[in-house]
């Protein structure tokens, strides 16, 4: 009975294994850099919804709150910057002083705490005397 001799080129060489372990690093490099932008985007998407929250209550604060000239006191949550401003007084349908208006544009401008990651939000409320 003759015995099979094994031969020197049964198994993976080198060359195999590296080209192997290249390609695995690459795929892990753009799986690692896609969950990174995923991470990242949604940290953005909070701080805009945050944003348009706050400029939504402030709306309200400054839509509920009595006529006046100077800006508006609205709540400051940690770290955001808002503010409420009178902008624009009418008498109809020409522009005139705050004293003799009785229609107001109030712009509230809302500034998150990271303003690279989110540009700061406006929002128009238009305020009638009584």
């Amino acid at each position: 009975m003759m015995k099979l001799r094994q031969s020197a080129d049964d198994g993976e060489s080198l060359l195999e294994i590296l080209i192997a372990l290249a390609i695995m690093g690459i795929c892990f490099s753009a799986i690692l850099a896609a969950v990174g932008t995923a991470v990242r985007t949604s940290g953005i998407n909070e701080q805009q919804a945050d944003g348009s929250k706050y400029a939504r209550q402030a709306a309200e604060i400054v839509k509920s709150a009595p006529w006046q000239c100077t800006p508006y006191t609205v709540p400051q949550p940690a770290g955001w910057t808002i503010t409420a401003e009178p902008d624009t007084f009418w008498k109809g349908p020409t522009e005139t002083t705050c004293a003799a208006g009785n229609v107001q544009r109030v712009v509230v401008t809302v500034t998150p705490p990271d303003s690279r990651a989110s540009a700061p939000r406006t929002l128009d409320v238009f305020k009638r005397q009584s």
